[in-house]
């Protein structure tokens, strides 16, 4: 199988990294595609849902590829065999309580017009609008040519690191001030 190091999972690692202040968690409305210009195709964004589980919200063509169909709306449980659903189940919610940054290396077994496909899996925590960490920011990076769709995958082995002082750390929503301005602006109705 080979190797996957560096390529759009590390370009979307760098670039979440560089959208953390004071090692805090990134919010949602800081992400913008640009940054992600070279793997756009192979990432995600989900919401959590419920305990372990996310729906994925926006996805790739890669990603739909992966799949034979468009995952928005559909679990992210769907690019993964039923067996191994579970540990994904744990990891996600690792991601969200954690919170962890978490990445995973794949495989999606070989079948007739299915050859035997490598993936890595990053999965990154970010904030929703309230201040929550509901959200997450995918990427999946294969190895090889898909072959016939839908490709399932089987988890091989999780690395997850633990952000430590996120919680703390995490930037306030600052509230806009809503005093009215005096003096500034005035109606003037004119009959004209």
């Amino acid at each position: 199988m080979p190797q996957l190091a560096g390529g759009p999972a590390a370009q979307v690692r760098g670039y979440w990294e560089s959208l953390r202040t004071g090692g805090g968690i990134p919010w949602r409305t800081a992400i913008d595609p640009r940054g992600l210009t070279g793997a756009l195709d192979r990432v995600f964004l989900a919401e959590r849902i419920g305990a372990g589980l996310a729906q994925v919200r926006l996805s790739g063509t890669r990603v739909n590829e992966l799949s034979g169909m468009d995952v928005r709306g559909l679990p992210l449980s769907c690019l993964f065999q039923p067996d191994t659903r579970t540990e994904l189940s744990r990891v996600v919610e690792g991601v969200f309580q954690g919170p962890r940054a978490t990445e995973l290396h794949l495989t999606a077994r070989k079948e007739l017009g299915r050859p035997l496909l490598a993936a890595r899996l990053l999965l990154l925590p970010l904030l929703d609008r309230a201040g929550n960490c509901t959200l997450l920011l995918g990427c999946i990076d294969t190895g090889g040519e898909i072959g016939r769709a839908p490709r399932r995958f089987e988890i091989l082995r999780s690395v997850e690191e633990r952000l430590l002082g996120a919680a703390a750390s995490m930037p306030e929503p600052v509230a806009p001030d809503l005093k009215p301005a005096q003096g500034y602006l005035r109606l003037v109705y004119s009959a004209d």
